[in-house]
């Protein structure tokens, strides 16, 4: 069977949070190697904009996910979702058709609709998992874990895990001869570049720091928060703090209360969602991910890009980053005075924020770029196709 290069790319969002930004970089890099790339969205939105410059073909259909997303369902609400996601798979299997695709891909544990039709039409399938799920998100199998994982398995000819971390969560459900490990490429532009001259913080000169993602509990910005009211009212440091990624949901304004009612909201900003906090990122010294469980941390890669310095969490993804106190330093998970601590040696040390950007900028460009991003896509498709 001859390998036509003919990629089918199913979504399970529209906007530019984390494992939607990977797949722009997958589109991106299949196209460099001269593939025919198609993508299915749910919906229009930021990344259907983004990718429209790179894939050959877009297309718009309801894609059903079949996690709960924190809230179980009832049976006559499983029974839904499976009509959902049975017209799913037919409009998904009429675009394999008509395109005349030969491989599917699906982002995230989250829909099931494209490893379906690959299997009704004998399409190999590549199911790209980018998180642990209740961990992370909050969210569940609506059909439980150990059922939907063996339908993931079965479904599919090679699951991709973007981390260690996660793989070892579902090695127990998927055969190891199907898994591979694949770390995103996070492409940024050497001029966003963060440059530093010699400098020490005081009280006219404050430390900025920065938390960018979604803001949820899972990902620990009240920690963080915790962390600087204990730097600038014990301590009587000049620190100030960006949580970028907010809404209008309810636990952001529990965090916006909080910082009001303990009047730290000069030192501390809420800001809403922005699709590209890069220019944000760049006019901090020093960034943090403070994640209860990092699938693979964007964020923290994408501030080792930039020149800046991490202060993660030390669970899941961060590990496998962050080399303490060479590109970053690790802190213990759900100890704001372990964060606080980390952020207070910066403070009085300012040339290690230096000394530990650089490294990090040269370390995260030599182990991660699109060249070796997309030369490891390509593999893992080739793969499908031998002996055959």
């Amino acid at each position: 069977m001859k390998h036509k290069k003919n990629i089918i790319w199913i979504s399970h969002g529209s906007t530019l949070n984390g494992a939607e930004r990977v797949l722009i970089e997958g589109v991106k890099g299949l196209k460099n190697l001269n593939y025919e790339v198609n993508v299915v969205f749910p919906s229009n939105g930021e990344l259907l904009e983004k990718c429209n410059q790179y894939a050959d073909n877009i297309s718009i259909t309801n894609i059903p996910w079949w996690i709960d997303r924190g809230v179980r369902i009832n049976f006559i609400s499983k029974v839904i979702l499976l009509l959902k996601i049975f017209k799913s798979t037919f409009n998904i299997l009429k675009e394999i058709r008509k395109l005349k695709s030969d491989t599917v891909i699906s982002n995230t544990i989250a829909i099931p609709s494209g490893a379906i039709a690959a299997f009704i039409l004998r399409k190999k399938h590549i199911w790209y998992i980018h998180e642990f799920g209740k961990e992370d998100h909050n969210f569940n199998f609506v059909f439980n874990e150990w059922l939907s994982c063996k339908v993931i398995s079965l479904l599919s000819n090679k699951v991709i895990f973007n981390s260690i971390a996660v793989k070892n969560k579902f090695e127990k459900y998927i055969s190891n001869k199907k898994t591979t490990i694949l770390y995103s490429a996070v492409d940024i532009n050497s001029f966003y570049r963060k440059t530093y001259t010699n400098f020490i913080f005081n009280e006219n000169k404050p430390l900025k720091i920065a938390i960018i993602g979604r803001v949820s509990k899972s990902k620990g910005q009240f920690e963080a928060i915790k962390a600087i009211e204990y730097l600038i009212l014990e301590k009587k440091y000049n620190i100030i703090l960006k949580i970028i990624g907010g809404s209008n949901d309810e636990y952001t304004l529990q965090l916006i209360k909080y910082v009001i009612d303990n009047k730290i909201e000069k030192q501390i900003e809420i800001i809403n969602f922005i699709s590209n906090p890069i220019d944000y990122m760049k006019e901090n010294d020093v960034c943090l991910n403070c994640s209860k469980q990092e699938a693979f941390g964007l964020i923290t890669l994408e501030s080792m890009k930039l020149g800046i310095p991490i202060i993660a969490s030390n669970t899941g993804g961060n590990l496998e980053l962050v080399e303490n106190n060479k590109n970053g330093m690790l802190y213990i998970q759900g100890n704001y005075k372990s964060l606080g601590e980390k952020i207070e040696y910066l403070y009085l040390n300012p040339n290690e924020i230096k000394r530990m950007g650089s490294y990090a900028y040269e370390w995260s460009n030599k182990n991660f770029n699109m060249t070796k991003y997309q030369d490891e896509l390509n593999r893992v498709i080739l793969d499908l196709y031998k002996n055959i």
